[in-house]
């Protein structure tokens, strides 16, 4: 079909399949999505709930349910949402790129490209980004341009930080970038090797377990993680070492708020100094 959409008629020209009923990891203008979308190499889903559309780390360990690291909707009732691209309005050479929400229920706009977008297709990235892109016909070189991006500062909903991921495996995020490692030197230049400092998460027998701090920090488990309240630091950090997969964790002095990491990823810097993180490691 035009649209992109792949279709398999019986001999009476009947519908019998088409591929806009089982997206992957992405949705074509006209698309509907009633599950979920999982990122190519499985890592991340974008699920459709009935409170809205959640974003979770799949494996970010062995025996957790998956991660919530962002919510893109929340609205009650919701059974579907449709990606659409539409004119604004007649007379104005502007598209809406949204997504439709259903039957008294509205309509979410991520943007508003300047030219015909009818060529987008939004996409759940390898890195947990959910991303749209949209074909502009008059340039050759790199055609199809980034118009939405869910963790951006500058096309999105969030903070480009907030991204779980931008980081790698551990660093320290501010204004979209990678400014330190975390390490028990303290904070050093940002590289891609910044998790090997840290522990792998597994029980190392013999070897004594010990934290470095982090402050003025934040991640997505403050956000959306099941954090514990009225905990002092020391029952927090005993529960970490008594949880082979954790490799952290988020203590909010002030509240005396934990949570424990089976994963951490990119760190946030905050204002907040009494926002620390503790990153485990062996001796």
């Amino acid at each position: 079909m035009p649209n992109g959409n792949v279709v398999l008629y019986d001999k009476n020209d009947r519908l019998v399949w088409q591929s806009f009923d089982h997206p992957v990891d992405a949705l074509l203008v006209g698309q509907t999505l009633k599950n979920k979308l999982v990122s190519k190499n499985g890592a991340y889903s974008l699920v459709l709930e009935p409170t809205g559309l959640s974003m979770y780390i799949n494996n970010a360990s062995s025996s957790r349910t998956p991660l919530k690291y962002g919510a893109f909707v929340e609205s009650q009732k919701l059974s579907s949402v449709k990606f659409e691209c539409e004119p604004e309005d007649e007379g104005k050479f502007a598209y809406e790129l949204r997504l439709a929400l259903g039957v008294n229920i509205g309509t979410e706009i991520l943007a508003r490209p300047k030219y015909n977008a009818t060529l987008s297709f939004l996409r759940l990235e390898e890195d947990g980004n959910l991303v749209v892109y949209t074909y502009y016909d008059p340039v050759d070189y790199r055609a199809w341009e980034k118009t939405f991006a869910f963790f951006s500062d500058d096309l999105g909903r969030v903070d480009g930080c907030d991204l779980p991921t931008k980081c790698g495996a551990l660093g320290v995020c501010e204004d979209e970038m990678c400014v330190a490692c975390p390490t028990r030197r303290g904070l050093l230049g940002w590289s891609e090797n910044c998790a090997t400092q840290a522990i792998a998460g597994k029980c190392k027998r013999g070897r004594s377990l010990e934290y470095y701090k982090v402050e003025g920090v934040d991640n997505f488990l403050s956000g959306y993680g099941e954090g514990e309240g009225r905990l002092k630091v020391e029952e927090c950090r005993r529960r970490c070492d008594l949880d082979c997969e954790c490799v952290g964790f988020l203590y909010w002095e002030k509240e005396s708020k934990c949570w424990v990491a089976p994963w951490i990823g990119t760190l946030k810097s905050v204002a907040d100094a009494s926002h620390v993180a503790y990153i485990k490691y062996a001796n």
